[in-house]
């Protein structure tokens, strides 16, 4: 391999420290190895899947490299689910940071190219603009489960991702070990601060991510636009949605508990999104979930230092197995 084909791109730490990360190709095509600014490297597999005969971009595997594992490896394999009009190449951090721990990780681009007129022919689509990437979810854990040989899978999902994990968690308990709601649409509205959330979370946010586009194939950026522009109608529909309570969330959650999945949410307290307060106290009443814990964080961590939200949804989806 030569010298000239690693990659060395910018990287902020959690503390803010500006890095450089390398990605490394191998002998396989499908697989990078990545070296972060610190701990032990990962490797980055592509894995395929389709929806409708049309394949679902850019599927990424996370695994540590077991030749410098520091962590012992997880039982389950853990897939990502994203929030409103992201793809999963925004979680690149919290995928390596999850990898580096023992955790296999995956994230992928949803695929919303179906025909303008299928809501019309297709009830579930018609009921609800979440199904379609609750569809992607399935069959991106298919084939992370092929891949590895597991019967189970861990899901975590992050903001709008409350309504696509509930949606697909409830139609296909089976496949799934148990979940955790990263701040999650769908057990209350949304409470915007307006100028906190542009400060706080979205120019620090498109900073980081700005960063994480090097790490990834150059069409990611164009991929993030497509994601609203390919199907506007549909791009407006999921918007509409999550600003009243929808009462499929509430259905589809229960029916995940009573198919024997457990439940965690993960507050983040700081979030310019959501209520923290108002959240907890709400599915608290309803007793709505199996376990509530809270991090210190904005609602954009996940995306942009995942760290502390990692560690305490490692926690939790070991109080939810046990």
């Amino acid at each position: 391999m030569s010298h000239e084909s690693i990659r060395a791109v910018d990287y902020t730490t959690e503390k803010g420290a500006e890095k450089k990360l390398l990605i490394i190709p191998t002998d396989n095509p499908l697989r990078d190895i990545i070296k972060p600014p610190e701990g032990p490297r990962v490797y980055r597999e592509r894995l395929g899947a389709e929806i409708s005969g049309k394949a679902i971009d850019d599927i990424f595997f996370y695994r540590q490299d077991p030749q410098e594992a520091e962590f012992e490896h997880s039982e389950f394999d853990h897939l990502k689910m994203g929030g409103l009009w992201t793809i999963g190449h925004h979680y690149t951090k919290q995928a390596i940071e999850m990898a580096q721990h023992g955790h296999d990780f995956a994230t992928f681009v949803p695929n919303f190219n179906y025909p303008v007129l299928r809501p019309l022919y297709d009830s579930q689509l018609r009921k609800s603009p979440y199904i379609w990437h609750a569809k992607n979810g399935l069959q991106v854990a298919k084939a992370v489960l092929r891949h590895t040989g597991k019967d189970k899978l861990r899901i975590s999902g992050h903001s709008y991702a409350g309504h696509t994990v509930t949606h697909l968690v409830s139609h296909k308990p089976k496949l799934f070990e148990s979940v955790v709601l990263e701040d999650p649409s769908g057990p209350t509205t949304h409470d915007v601060k307006p100028v906190e959330l542009v400060q706080k979370e979205l120019l620090p946010a498109l900073q980081i991510m700005g960063e994480d586009l090097h790490m990834l194939p150059p069409n990611t950026k164009e991929r993030s636009i497509r994601r609203i522009t390919d199907h506007g109608i549909h791009a407006g529909r999921e918007l509409i949605g999550l600003k009243t309570i929808r009462p499929d969330f509430r259905k589809n959650l229960k029916e995940m508990r009573d198919a024997g999945v457990p439940v965690g949410l993960l507050l983040l307290s700081r979030s310019a999104i959501f209520n923290a307060v108002h959240m907890r106290a709400v599915a608290e009443r309803e007793n709505m979930f199996d376990l509530i814990d809270e991090v210190d964080e904005y609602h954009i961590a996940p995306n942009i230092r995942p760290a502390s939200v990692n560690e305490t949804e490692r926690d939790m989806f070991d109080q939810l197995a046990a």
